[in-house]
Parts: C-alpha cells; structure tokens; sequence
C-alpha cells in the first residue's frame, strides 16, 4: 500500500512478507502463548497504520476512527506498542502526498489516544501490582549505572538483537542476568556491531539517497529503542520476542539494500524472481532460515524440551537455571520414568548452583 507509486511495489512486499515468515527469531513469538500480546500488538498497529493511510487516500471519516480503535487496542494489548505513535506518522511522511504540517497534526492526535489510554488504564489491573522485578530477570532493577555504563548496556541489547536478526543461533528462551554483565567496554562485540550497523546504514543511506532502505532503518531503531534498557529495566533484559515490531523495519532495510542490486527493478511475482541472482543468494539463507524454524517449533513443543535444549547456551542465565531447576525439583515428587532420583537430585544442584 504504502509502495504503490513503485513498480517494483508486490515483488518487494513479497519478498520482506517471505523473509519476516520464514526468520527463526519469530519461533518465540509464535509458540510462547504468553507472547499473544506481541501478536496483537503488531496486529493492532499495523491496521492502526493501514487505516490511517486509507483515510488519506480516499477521505473518509470512518477510517480515522478505525485507526484510533486500532491504536487503543494495540496500547491495551502491550504497551510497547507506544512505537506506533511514532511510526504512523513516519509512514506518513515517507509514502504519503500530504503536507508536512498534517502529519503533525496526525502524531498530536495519535500522542493525545497515548495520553487518554495513560489516564485510564489505571483502571485495569497494572502489572507493578501484581508482579515484583528481581535482579536476575535484570541487573538494572538493582543496581544503578552510570550514565555512560546504562549507555554501553543499551548498545550491548541492541547489538544482541542485530546480531540474532543476522544469525540467530543460538535461540535461547530467556536471557537475563548475567547473559550480559553490567561492566562493558566500548571494545565489546555486539556493542561495535549496533554501532556500525547504524553508522554504515546511515552512511549507505545517505549515499545512494535509498529512501525506503532509510525508511527501514528509522523503523527498526524507533521501535527498538524502549526495549534498549536505557528508559527503563527490561525483565530478561533481551528477548526474541521484543523484537517482533522492530524485525519490519530491518527486513525493509535488507531488502531495499537487495533489490538496489538489480539493473532493473523486478516486476514479476514467478518463481524466477527466488532463482535469479542477486535474489538467489537470499533464497538460500531462507531455506536454512526455515530448517532452524521448523526445528525451533519442535523444540517448543513443551516446557522440558524448551529448557534442556537451551540449557548448554545459558549457563550464565540466573533466571534460566532456576527454572530448570524447579522443573527437576518438581519431578521428585512426579512418577516419571526419565531419570532416576539420583539423576534428578543432581540436575537440581547443578542448576540451583549456576543460579546462585
């Protein structure tokens, strides 16, 4: 919708709608039940957007209630959703013909469904009331960072998910403390990784004058950035499923970098346009992409698989070995025919003391 003056418009929705499909960080999202509220979220801001950009295009009311409904939907669904303040005008800005000066009007009137939400969603059950942070779900819930050092952590989250979103193995179902200490330097990898990431990409950007690859890059940072640790503590710290929203903006980008590849723009949804070069090299990256999702659903398939696949990449994870642990505890007093007791009384020390 937002492409149709380019030619190329469904081959490049194609193939952003086939890499966000087929990327296994999404595995989390799916198959977690507790992630429904990431689901809806996205849903939700999505036809917040599509509403909006219909009102513009035709003129009728109806569309930009629609798109408030949308919006208070996706604030009561996970209030990370928030993003979409910003990124509905964003949309606006880059794909739309309509004065500059509306698009403001339209995240005044967007930031005022914020503050409506804000003043009333006190009346609902708030999470702080039922729910007490601990410090190995995040070591910012205890400790206070300087300035700079809450800097670094922040580029430290961010480089984990760039990182995942390039080579996502291994997945882990929770993260936490100490999967990244608080004492960093500026040398750290994935902190070195968010920085060029962004320089680069800016740089690019700027250079070839690729509108929609900026646009992708504004996306993913926008609506990563309240999940980076810096405005406040996030429980896990990182997680796969956080970057639901974010993932968008980073497939637009890679694909807009893909396509500026091609002498001419291709047109035609066939199955050439997945077999010829430079679209060939994406297509194996997505058929390995799809193995280590079908893989990951498998691995999803109930608590005991989740935690004893993961269990060899969080040996730093705090909260994860507690979980793990409680599991073999639990399993004491439950007939099984797993492990023996001996077993059983062993995993729970081993994993009650990576914990501590």
């Amino acid at each position: 919708k937002c492409f149709s003056t380019y030619s190329y418009n469904e081959t490049f929705a194609l193939v952003c709608a086939v890499l966000f499909l087929a990327h296994p960080i999404h595995s989390e999202v799916v198959n977690n039940i507790k992630c429904r509220d990431e689901l809806l979220a996205l849903l939700f801001g999505l036809l917040a957007i599509f509403n909006l950009v219909k009102y513009f295009e035709i003129k009728n009311f109806k569309y930009l209630i629609f798109c408030a409904v949308f919006l208070f939907l996706a604030l009561y669904s996970k209030l990370t959703s928030a993003v979409f303040v910003v990124l509905v005008p964003l949309v606006l800005f880059f794909f739309s013909k309509i004065k500059k000066k509306q698009v403001f009007f339209v995240f005044f009137g967007l930031a005022a469904c914020f503050i409506l939400f804000s003043q009333s969603k006190h009346l609902l059950l708030s999470e702080k009331k039922v729910r007490v942070f601990f410090h190995f779900e995040n070591p910012l819930y205890t400790e206070h960072l300087s300035f700079f050092a809450k800097l670094l952590f922040a580029l430290k989250s961010v480089g984990v998910y760039i990182k995942l979103l390039f080579f996502p193995y291994p997945l882990r179902f929770y993260y936490g403390s100490d999967m990244i200490p608080t004492n960093l330097n500026v040398f750290d990898v994935e902190i070195i990784l968010a920085l060029l990431f962004f320089l680069a990409g800016g740089y690019y950007c700027y250079r070839t004058k690729n509108k929609i690859a900026f646009f992708g890059l504004l996306f993913f940072g926008i609506s990563i950035s309240p999940l980076t640790n810096f405005i406040q503590p996030v429980a896990g710290i990182v997680g796969e499923r956080l970057c639901f929203t974010s993932s968008i903006g980073f497939v637009i980008f890679v694909t807009s970098i893909l396509f500026s590849f091609y002498k001419k723009q291709p047109v035609q949804v066939n199955l050439q346009l997945f077999t010829k070069k430079p679209m060939a090299y994406l297509s194996v990256i997505l058929v390995l992409f799809l193995f280590y999702t079908w893989n990951r659903n498998n691995v999803w398939k109930d608590e005991m698989t989740l935690f004893e696949h993961d269990a060899p990449f969080l040996e730093k994870s705090a909260g994860a070995n507690n979980l793990l642990a409680n599991k073999y505890f639990d399993m004491l007093y439950a007939p099984n025919s797993t492990y023996s007791k001996k077993e059983l009384v062993d995993k729970c020390l081993h994993h009650y003391g990576l914990a501590i």
